[in-house]
């Protein structure tokens, strides 16, 4: 995410008379303020723009090939009106100190330059603040961190991409800016904590999630979980773009660092995860404690073609909090399953989860004990 140094071009138009010879120096134009694509790239693309006063026929527009950035010859060039004029060719001349652009107008016109090119030099990122407050409601920031290593100051640069932002940037200068800020309702912010060793490693972790505030679509019905006045009255989080995050307690709750992650890309209107690391007094072993094959079938030669197979699995949890918890188990059996029989309930959110809901008391322990089935196995 660095863009290199840009300094500011001079435009010079050259008018061609009927003898293909240069008349001279016609104009010298500034570009103006640089509007950049923020990307996740090394090399981002910086459009700066002028209008320029055309005469009918040939003209060239010319630009010290300094200013186009790590790759002169690749810089772009866009005249409007585009019915009026147009772009013949492009040539940089024997030494290369400049790129010069053939321009045919058919008539005279002030037209509109853009030039775009690849520049290095600019540092960028995004960070979030989530705030959690004691009724359980969250104020969310998003922050755009622009270091300018471009060797020169802009009383205005225009940031366009993932986000948004118009802001003068100093020589050297790292500045910070909020680009959202918004309140998210306690019904829509979610504390659990889960044991899913797929996904988190053998150890529960505990998770900050923000549902979308409005119907999200599960199948052919909305999501039953989503509040009706959730669904009626709140807005949606804009897309988010991948960022780190720092979550804390209010200032009322003494403002103490709750925890520290990273997020991916989010889109509009999917759920945030956030994972706010172990689960501090929670402790979770988990084994295999039988097998056994059953509904064996055999081929024509008597060997073992399919079977299914029945696991008995363990998962021992302990509360050492003087608090009670609840805990998500959730395991990803492969291939074909189903439970055979358990001593709490689950859910079955997919094809590849299966989930169970613990309820433990202030330095309880609870022993969950399922048999899975396993179904059309080969040896």
């Amino acid at each position: 995410m660095r863009l290199q140094a840009l300094a500011v071009g001079i435009a010079i138009i050259l008018v061609l008379p009927a003898t293909g010879l240069c008349a001279g120096l016609a104009t010298g134009i500034d570009l103006g303020p640089p509007t950049i694509m923020l990307e996740p790239a090394e090399v981002l693309q910086v459009t700066r723009s002028c209008t320029v006063s055309l005469p009918a026929g040939e003209s060239i527009f010319a630009l010290p090939a300094s200013d186009l950035g790590v790759d002169p010859a690749g810089a772009q060039l866009v005249v409007a009106p585009a019915d009026v004029v147009r772009v013949a060719a492009m040539e940089i001349p024997a030494g290369g100190a400049t790129v010069q652009w053939r321009l045919e107008a058919a008539r005279p016109v002030e037209a509109t330059v853009d030039v775009t090119c690849g520049l290095k030099g600019l540092a960028w990122s995004i960070h979030y603040e989530a705030t959690l407050n004691a009724d359980g409601d969250m104020d969310l920031r998003q922050l755009l961190t622009i270091t300018n290593g471009l060797g020169r100051s802009f009383d205005e640069v225009t940031l366009t991409g993932p986000v948004s932002a118009v802001m003068p940037l100093r020589e050297g200068e790292r500045v910070t800016r909020s680009i959202m800020d918004r309140h998210i309702g306690p019904e829509f912010v979610k504390r659990s904590i889960i044991y899913d060793k797929a996904r988190h490693g053998d150890v529960p972790v505990e998770m900050l999630s923000i549902v979308p505030p409005y119907p999200v679509r599960r199948g052919p019905l909305l999501d039953p979980s989503i509040p009706i006045i959730g669904r009626l009255f709140s807005s949606s989080l804009p897309a988010l773009e991948a960022g780190s995050v720092s979550i804390r307690s209010d200032m009322q709750s003494g403002g103490e660092l709750i925890g520290s992650a990273s997020i991916p890309y989010v889109p509009t209107g999917e759920p945030i995860e956030i994972k706010l690391g172990p689960a501090a007094g929670i402790l979770v072993t988990r084994a295999l404690e039988l097998t056994k094959d059953v509904n064996v079938r055999k081929d024509a030669h008597g060997k073992t073609a399919v079977l299914d197979k029945n696991e008995e699995w363990v998962i021992e949890v302990r509360n050492l909090r003087r608090s009670p918890v609840e805990l998500a188990i959730i395991e990803h059996p492969e291939g074909t399953w189903q439970v055979q029989r358990a001593n709490l309930d689950s859910d079955k959110p997919d094809a590849t989860t299966l989930a169970f809901a613990v309820s433990l008391e202030a330095e309880g322990v609870f022993e969950l004990i399922y048999t899975l089935r396993r179904q059309n196995l080969q040896p």
